[in-house]
């Protein structure tokens, strides 16, 4: 394929759009080496460069030929003949203003979609939206975790609650764990100091058993808690064993729970 140099002696509509950088809608006619030749409703013909070109207006282009399709006019030199046209800046001007748009109704509290779109040491990052956003590892899990991978993965679609709203920044934090109850507010709104529960065994950590009591809470049974000569202790017990434990204590504010033998 041939490439093209732009006519000279273009429209005064043409010039003015050039001038404004005004959107304008033109006619694919053929695609060519240096890119893809359009032509305006007033006859101009233009230069699309495929470096200006918009990745999926490449493939529209390809599979529909004499498509229409919006860019912008860029005069490339002082001369009115030398003109190009282009579509990334026109791109990412709808996509700030889109962006803008998503920001402005954007408020601490709402419940929205993230798309996880990377992993990093410190958490997750999404775009909510077009908005790109972060959720803070901390922020993934009632729990503690050690790496984000072991909450959630790229291309995940989930539920969050904003957190905040930078508008300077142009990006939102976001929280996965805030969009589900907390386990330790609905353990303790159901469950009392001295009260006998069953628990099980899930790690022996030498100086107690941390006793699993459902919904993702654990505790501690201390073994110096115990008399020392409590047949239950010379029994021992393994992973995964079920027995009865006393709340001793619950502190829901450091999410701590001890237990003792009842």
């Amino acid at each position: 394929m041939d490439p093209i140099t732009p006519p000279q002696g273009h429209s005064e509509r043409l010039l003015r759009a050039a001038q404004k950088r005004e959107a304008l809608i033109v006619t694919v006619e053929k695609q060519v080496e240096d890119g893809t030749l359009v032509r305006t409703e007033d006859g101009d013909a233009l230069l699309l460069p495929i470096a200006l070109t918009d990745d999926s207006t490449l493939n529209d282009i390809a599979i529909h030929p004499e498509s229409t399709i919006m860019l912008q006019v860029l005069v490339v030199s002082g001369s009115d003949g030398d003109l190009v046209a282009s579509q990334t800046d026109l791109l990412e001007q709808l996509r700030r203003r889109a962006e803008d748009d998503a920001l402005e109704g954007m408020a601490k509290g709402q419940v929205v979609e993230a798309h996880i779109t990377g992993l990093e040491d410190f958490g997750a990052v999404c775009l909510v939206g077009l908005v790109p956003g972060m959720i803070h590892i901390s922020d993934l899990s009632w729990f503690h975790v050690d790496s984000p991978a072991d909450v959630v993965k790229v291309g995940d679609r989930v539920s969050v609650v904003i957190l905040d709203v930078d508008r300077n920044r142009r990006r939102i934090s976001v929280g996965l764990k805030q969009a589900t109850p907390d386990p330790w507010a609905t353990f303790t709104s159901t469950h009392r100091a001295g009260e006998v529960i069953e628990g099980r065994v899930v790690k022996d950590v030498g100086c107690g058993l941390f006793i699993a009591l459902g919904g993702g809470i654990e505790g501690l049974l201390a073994f110096n808690t115990a008399a020392p000569d409590d047949p239950r202790l010379r029994d021992g017990w393994q992973e995964g064993s079920v027995l009865e434990v006393r709340l001793a204590e619950v502190d829901p504010d450091r999410r701590r729970i001890a237990l003792r033998l009842p």
